[in-house]
């Protein structure tokens, strides 16, 4: 606890004002399918990430920080609207044949592409004076037209569906990527790298806003194969197993280009005028991945599907080595950015609900929300069937509660029990009533699809 608080809160506002006059720069890396404990600063022993472990220590470094959902598309129209996916009815991933019914339930048929009407961070720093750039990675549905409609000038490495597709086309010339060609032997990391470094390097002189989505760590699994066999010499797992040696390299290699970027704006002089967001979509596949400990991984709604590393640093706030252990949501980006930049939250023509933790990070007050929600009506499959659910997480307490009484609901408190192993929902009946009633009504508020009684029975 701070012993001068009024001081700090004095000191935030000047910070704020500052930062807003120099317009600061924003890049946001996004990586697909990182798992909570996959850096060397989030408890991995394999891994080898010496640029985020290092950035770590110049940064604030979030325990209890989660992705909008358990799925990529989801996640990502979340993060960049603000808004929970419950509300923008996208709520699994896009593309592939859903099912329909499921005992007794009429399951939901989501969107197929984020709303043009849906307002994201790309427009709103498009008309701040940013030059924006969605660089690697959308899979929030339509073609690059939408996309560009999304407040993004700049488009580069864009595939239309989960990413670049079998193992050979993470190599040039990505045949599933239709902007990129490229040798043979060039990765699909290094090149959006390379692109990201580019379009920092041709700036005209505007602040940038950059959404990097690297494909990297996403299956197949498929790294440059020097830097496979590395590992594989040290004895690595090979094939199977947590952080297998594919994965290790895979890891590296993103590493690398997060080392390779921070280099650059060092050497353009713009570090120090750059906020920088790192953290995954959601958790990592529990077959490979290092979810530290976390029960499950992506797809479920167990922590090891959602809570995920989130690394950030803001020039005049963030001194550097803080840890917070505030429950934040990726949808909490917008606003936050919109304020560090010297916005107003409530201002913005959309409905939000993401809060701003700016101030969290000079230590000066939490977000004062109730709780946060997931909402996943649709099947799902990864290590089991997984069962029409939604999630809440009300200050220790984690709930999980299963639509259509397909099985129990499940309580825990995830500060005392991260990996979910005690269910402790018999002994607090009424504590789970209420949080189930809070789910309804966070359900009714975002309109969310719902599963309902089907007339056919499985």
């Amino acid at each position: 606890m701070n012993k001068h608080p009024a001081l700090i809160t004095a000191l935030f506002f000047v910070c704020a004002a500052a930062i807003a006059d120099q317009k600061p720069n924003i890049l946001i890396f996004l990586v697909d399918d990182l798992g909570y404990g996959d850096l060397g600063c989030t408890g991995s022993t394999f891994a080898e990430t010496p640029h985020l472990d290092r950035f770590a220590e110049e940064a604030t470094r979030f325990t209890d920080a989660y992705a909008p959902a358990a799925h990529c598309s989801p996640s990502r129209a979340a993060i960049m609207t603000g808004q929970y996916p419950a509300r923008l009815h996208i709520t699994t991933w896009i593309g592939g044949k859903k099912a329909t019914e499921y005992k007794g339930l009429s399951l939901p048929k989501q969107k197929t592409f984020l709303a043009e009407s849906a307002y994201t961070m790309g427009e709103y720093f498009q008309a701040q004076g940013y030059t924006t750039a969605n660089i690697g990675k959308w899979h929030a549905g339509g073609t690059i037209v939408p996309l560009q409609k999304h407040g993004f000038e700049h488009v580069i490495g864009y595939a239309p569906g989960a990413g670049p597709g079998a193992s050979e086309a993470w190599f040039g010339p990505y045949p599933q990527i239709k902007d990129l060609d490229g040798p043979s032997d060039e990765y699909i990391t290094d090149r959006l790298t390379q692109e990201t470094i580019r379009f920092i390097e041709e700036r005209d002189g505007d602040p940038f806003f950059i959404m990097l989505q690297h494909y990297d760590v996403h299956g197949p699994l498929v790294a440059p194969d020097a830097m496979v066999q590395k590992y594989v010499a040290r004895r690595r797992p090979k094939d199977k197993g947590i952080e297998n040696a594919t994965f290790l390299a895979m890891k590296e290699s993103m590493d690398a280009s997060f080392g390779a970027i921070v280099n650059k704006l060092k050497a353009l002089d713009l570090y120090d005028d750059t906020i920088i967001i790192f953290t995954s979509d959601n958790g990592g596949v529990q077959y490979f991945a290092n979810n530290g400990g976390l029960r499950m991984g992506k797809k479920w709604l167990y922590e090891g599907g959602i809570r995920v590393p989130l690394l950030m640093r803001v020039p005049g706030y963030t001194e550097g080595g803080e840890v917070s252990r505030l429950p934040i949501n990726g949808i909490d980006f917008f606003p936050t950015l919109v304020e560090l930049t010297g916005g107003d939250p409530a201002k913005i023509e959309s409905d939000l609900d993401g809060e701003s933790f700016a101030p969290e990070l000079k230590q000066v007050a939490g977000v004062k929300r109730e709780a946060l929600f997931w909402h996943s009506p649709q099947l799902g499959k990864g290590g089991g069937v997984i069962a029409p659910s939604g999630a809440v997480r009300m200050g220790p307490w984690k709930l999980i509660s299963y639509y259509g009484d397909t099985k129990v609901p499940e309580l825990y408190n995830v500060e005392n029990d991260k990996a979910e192993e005690k269910n402790l929902a018999s002994q607090y009946p009424e504590l789970v009533d209420r949080i189930q009633r809070m789910l309804e009504k966070h359900l009714d508020e975002t309109k969310a699809q719902r599963v309902t009684l089907s007339t056919v029975i499985n």
